[in-house]
């Protein structure tokens, strides 16, 4: 996608990447430790993906889809 475009922009496509990169990498590094997840071990970031796979697994429980009986965006998912 074309930032230039995006934002009706008559600045330098090259130039809008750099200061978009600089700008919100930044905040996104610091949005994941805000969150702790820049701050746990590999395995306990693990242990809470695992965790969240067993609390789909538990909603789905036995039926053939997430919301039902027709597939949706969510059923893509499959948990094993």
């Amino acid at each position: 996608m074309s930032l230039q475009h995006a934002l009706g922009s008559r600045i330098p496509n090259a130039l809008l990447n750099v200061v978009f990169k600089l700008t919100y990498s930044r905040k996104g590094a610091k949005k994941v430790k805000a969150h702790g997840l820049g701050v746990h071990s590999p395995e306990e970031v693990f242990e809470y993906g695992q965790q969240d796979l067993k609390v789909l697994e538990d909603t789905v429980g036995t039926k053939d889809y997430f919301f039902g009986e027709k597939p949706s965006n969510v059923s893509a998912v499959e948990i094993f």
